[in-house]
């Protein structure tokens, strides 16, 4: 409502502008109500598939990620590593992927791989020797 909102006014201003002074602004209102409309029914689509191909990205980065353990014994310190300068560190928005290395427990350090989605989410994932080897990983999103 907060969109639809002004979109109504500027509606009604254009309309009694053209009443008043006898111009033609409402053919452009309408215009941008048309466009808002065809934006209101593309973005739902689009959104989805900017979100599948960023998860996509960051499935590659992930088992890139754990092969680089797997060959060289130690989580890599950052994605700067020349081993990973075949892999897309962006997401389709030309949002960064993350990586740090968090803790160590029971001699196993984990590592938090994240981006930050273009409607203001962040998507976070936790990874460790153990876990998610092999399997679709399932992104966390959230404020």
């Amino acid at each position: 409502m907060y969109v639809v909102t002004p979109l109504i006014v500027f509606l009604i201003i254009t309309f009694y502008i053209d009443i008043k002074f006898k111009t033609k602004l409402k053919r452009f209102s309408i215009l941008a109500a048309a466009l808002f409309i065809c934006c209101l029914l593309i973005f739902p689509t689009v959104k989805a598939f900017i979100v599948k191909d960023t998860e996509f990205k960051g499935q590659k980065l992930v088992d890139a990620i754990q092969n680089y353990k797997e060959i060289n014994g130690f989580w890599p310190k950052s994605l700067d590593d020349p081993y990973f300068n075949n892999y897309s560190k962006t997401a389709i928005v030309q949002r960064a992927f993350y990586y740090r290395l968090d803790k160590s427990l029971a001699g196993d350090t984990s590592v938090i791989f994240y981006f930050y989605s273009f409607d203001g989410l962040e998507a976070r994932l936790r990874i460790n020797s153990t876990k998610f080897k092999g399997e679709k990983i399932i992104w966390n999103y959230s404020d």
